[in-house]
């Protein structure tokens, strides 16, 4: 098994934290608008995503908000844009939340949660307005998990990290 990666295993331990005393309350679509500016312009497009987190803490509840804007061009010119904002609320139990827990657990497990729909919205309104389905790749999590496995097989002082 691979070491952590530097910084890993804090970022690991604030999201964990967090992660045992949150409630998911629930997921919104906050805003949309899709633009087509060149509905001639024929595949491939090059496809980008931008995201622009923000996040406000509550007594209990934590509410994350991520903007997202993804665009298709072709050559110099833009094609197709879309942007939408997704709003995720958990509810959790602790007296105080630290800022870096906030932080780490929007970066693994909000994202997490929030990239399947945000893969489906767009691969829809990328077909209903006429364009190929533009299907995001997927949030690759297959590291994430395995080393959140690999802490917990430590943690209990298994000997079945290293099977």
């Amino acid at each position: 098994m691979n070491p952590e990666p530097a910084g890993a295993s804090d970022r690991f331990d604030q999201a964990e934290k967090l992660h045992e005393s949150t409630e998911l309350v629930g997921i919104r679509l906050q805003s949309l608008e899709a633009k087509v500016l060149d509905r001639g312009a024929k595949p491939p497009y090059e496809v980008q995503v931008e995201m622009e987190p923000s996040c406000k803490v509550g007594r209990s509840s934590v509410t994350y908000q991520i903007h997202y804007s993804v665009k298709a061009k072709k050559d110099d010119g833009l094609v197709f844009a879309l942007d939408f904002s997704y709003e995720a609320r958990y509810s959790h139990s602790l007296e105080s939340v630290p800022h870096e827990a906030i932080a780490a657990f929007g970066d693994i497990i909000v994202l997490a949660t929030l990239h399947p729909y945000v893969r489906e919205l767009t691969q829809r309104i990328s077909l209903d307005l006429g364009f190929p389905a533009f299907v995001l790749d997927n949030l690759d999590t297959k590291d994430l998990f395995q080393l959140l496995k690999h802490r917990e097989v430590y943690k209990r002082g298994s000997s079945e990290a290293y099977k």
